[in-house]
């Protein structure tokens, strides 16, 4: 009969005793100590071990699947806490928009928040995507040990605006709001809630093409930096 130790925390295999067991082997509660009477090789590989569900057994492949699954689920609770706790930010700016949309400073916070939560969620997905790679289920458990929710870039702001702000940065002239082309324009742009200006910029190049805004003025339109007033908060 072997007794096997592994640690409370990862369940990964510390150290094993086969019988007759040490003199200095001591039962410690800072464990999982489980007996394990099945066949193993002469020279055992720590590693192969793995209990699950109380039962120890010996297989290499199996206690890697496990390492990685288990590492993983720690991994989506880390993030899962993190996200959970900012999901009252979130609501709380939601609210404030609701009832003054102007404050720049609330809608700075807002996308602040978002970014912020989609930072973890991509450093949650590239860490479990690492451990999927992994060769060993000490390697698995290190990057869940070392995971860092903010270790991925913050991804930048998509260049989406209102469709107020838009209107404004076009700036049409009456004469131009006549122009049926210019009422074709807007009526597609504006169709949705905001204004992508990676969308628009086609359109806008269209309009330089056969005369009707110059390259100059379009620029302006579309690579003015955004404001936050100008950022679409959407849910309000």
């Amino acid at each position: 009969m072997i007794i096997v130790r592994f640690d409370k925390n990862t369940l990964l295999p510390i150290s094993f005793y086969d019988s007759p067991l040490p003199q200095f082997y001591q039962p410690s509660n800072e464990f999982v100590e489980c007996s394990y009477s099945g066949s193993i090789p002469i020279n055992p590989d720590i590693e192969s071990f793995y209990i699950q569900e109380g039962l120890v057994d010996y297989d290499y492949d199996v206690a890697l699947s496990l390492a990685k699954s288990r590492s993983i689920d720690s991994i989506r609770e880390s993030a899962r806490i993190l996200l959970s706790d900012s999901d009252v930010r979130v609501k709380t700016t939601l609210e404030h928009l609701t009832i003054d949309r102007s404050d720049e400073e609330a809608i700075e916070k807002h996308y602040t928040v978002l970014s912020q939560r989609k930072r973890v969620r991509d450093s949650s997905n590239a860490a479990q995507e690492m451990i999927l790679l992994c060769t060993s289920p000490a390697e698995a458990w290190g990057i869940a040990g070392n995971f860092d929710p903010r270790s991925s870039p913050i991804t930048p702001l998509a260049p989406e605006i209102t469709k107020n702000a838009f209107q404004q940065r076009l700036e049409l002239t009456v004469q131009e709001k006549r122009d049926p082309v210019f009422q074709s324009m807007t009526s597609d742009l504006l169709a949705l809630g905001y204004v992508d200006l990676r969308q628009a910029a086609e359109k806008l190049s269209f309009l330089v093409a056969i005369g009707k805004l110059s390259q100059e003025r379009v620029d302006n339109i579309l690579t003015a930096p955004i404001q936050w007033c100008e950022r679409p908060v959407h849910g309000v």
